[in-house]
């Protein structure tokens, strides 16, 4: 089962306001993550991730410790769409040595414009990981930026201790 942990200052209703929508889960199981998906993907018809696709890519990053996954049916959005194209993203990354993080959403790519991954250069996609020329820094501001709502003090401070050493 995924930790329960949401950070004490965070009221419910601030929560939910600043989720919208996103299922965040630390050191989650197989079926936290098909449950996730299932609640995002609950009213939506198009750009669908299968549980399969994304258990798959779960075995993946954990067999291979590779420092995070991602999986979207759209990776951009033509630019002669006229509204946003929506797609489920799926991405998991290594925040520490002991802690996991797995984002699901549906995001919204603007016509003319890519995916924006919650934590860029760590999704195991080589054209995708390749455009993005963050420093250790920057992956570990998005990974907080991305997580912050689950992470304590001292998972910020462990990851600040692997992020001085990277």
């Amino acid at each position: 089962m995924a930790r329960d942990y949401i950070r004490p200052d965070v009221p419910d209703s601030l929560y939910e306001e600043l989720a919208n929508g996103r299922v965040i889960l630390i050191n989650p199981e197989a079926e936290d993550i098909v449950e996730g998906l299932k609640t995002v993907q609950h009213r939506a018809r198009e750009r669908l991730l299968t549980e399969n696709a994304v258990l798959e890519a779960w075995q993946r990053f954990q067999a291979e410790a590779l420092p995070g996954v991602g999986l979207s049916e759209a990776l951009e959005a033509p630019d002669f769409y006229r509204w946003a194209l929506e797609t489920t993203l799926f991405q998991a990354v290594r925040i520490t040595d002991a802690l996991t993080g797995v984002i699901l959403h549906r995001a919204a790519i603007e016509p003319g414009r890519r995916l924006r991954w919650p934590v860029p250069g760590a999704t195991g996609i080589a054209a995708e990981d390749d455009l993005w020329e963050g420093t250790a820094i920057d992956r570990r501001n998005a990974i907080v930026t991305a997580f912050w709502l689950h992470l304590s003090d001292t998972d910020i401070e462990a990851l600040d201790a692997d992020t001085a050493t990277a």
